[in-house]
């Protein structure tokens, strides 16, 4: 019962570094418009949790007729879609109640980065430990399924 949860941002208007093309085309800025999506999975990758997906829009006109809860994301928002303190409280006991749920009150065991916005309450059933980032990126990825696909 080990999981393990990331985030990553995702620029999606920004243009690919490399294509077939070989001329390099001077004077365009990189976009900066993104969005960040947190994942989770246990070690093997058979329960993964949905996926927080965090923007900087409410309610984004692209997506005027969304209602988060009809889909299997759990969309937040702020001001520069970054995670911060209050996303990650709500994940985390969002985390507890559905991983306990599925392992029947067994004690699961949480990995993540020590990030500032990773602020942990107390939780009954959940242990989690907030490991730098050289040795989530080191040792840990022959069994940590979000960090090795970053590698590989």
């Amino acid at each position: 019962n080990i999981y393990n949860c990331d985030e990553t941002g995702v620029f999606f208007r920004a243009f690919n570094k490399r294509s077939l093309c070989t001329a390099i085309r001077k004077g365009l800025k990189d976009a900066k418009q993104r969005i960040t999506a947190m994942l989770c999975c246990n070690a093997d990758g058979s329960h993964m949790l949905y996926p927080v997906i965090i923007g900087n829009a409410k309610q984004p006109r692209c997506l005027k007729h969304f209602n988060p809860e009809t889909v299997k994301v759990l969309y937040r928002w702020n001001k520069n879609a970054w995670m911060d303190a209050k996303i990650f409280q709500d994940f985390i006991v969002n985390f507890a109640a559905e991983t306990l749920k599925k392992n029947g009150g067994e004690e699961v065991w949480l990995i993540m980065d020590n990030c500032s916005a990773h602020k942990v309450p107390d939780l009954v059933g959940v242990k989690v430990e907030k490991w730098p980032m050289t040795t989530l990126y080191g040792s840990l990825v022959n069994w940590m399924p979000l960090v090795s696909q970053l590698i590989s």
